[in-house]
């Protein structure tokens, strides 16, 4: 069942949310985040990530959730390959210098 609710903006937040290129979104997301069981915040976009780091909490990406789900086991090394070659495709912004370390790294 999904629950639909108001979020209350962290002032820590809102403060950081000033910054150009935070959405509304990103913001409340990061609002919700801001509690002492929560240590991980999942975004790619760069300014989320850094809003992320400023609030104490640990960033990852798309790419570390493929990486984490192949080295805990969770996935094959073809089927990490084969998401992280459709991140890719459908437009994530991934340098071939991180695409390289990423494919080095699941040998």
């Amino acid at each position: 069942m999904i629950k639909v609710k108001e979020v209350e903006l962290s002032p820590k937040i809102s403060n950081i949310g000033d910054k150009p290129g935070l959405h509304k979104g990103e913001i409340c997301a990061l609002s919700l985040a801001i509690r002492p069981d929560i240590k991980e915040f999942l975004a790619d976009d760069k300014m989320a990530r850094v809003a992320a780091r400023m609030s104490g909490l640990r960033s990852i990406g798309c790419l570390g959730v493929v990486m984490r789900a192949y080295e805990t086991g969770i996935v094959t090394r073809d089927d990490a390959t084969e998401s992280v070659q459709q991140l890719a495709k459908a437009g994530l912004g991934i340098s071939p210098e991180v695409l390289a370390e990423v494919f080095t790294a699941m040998k």
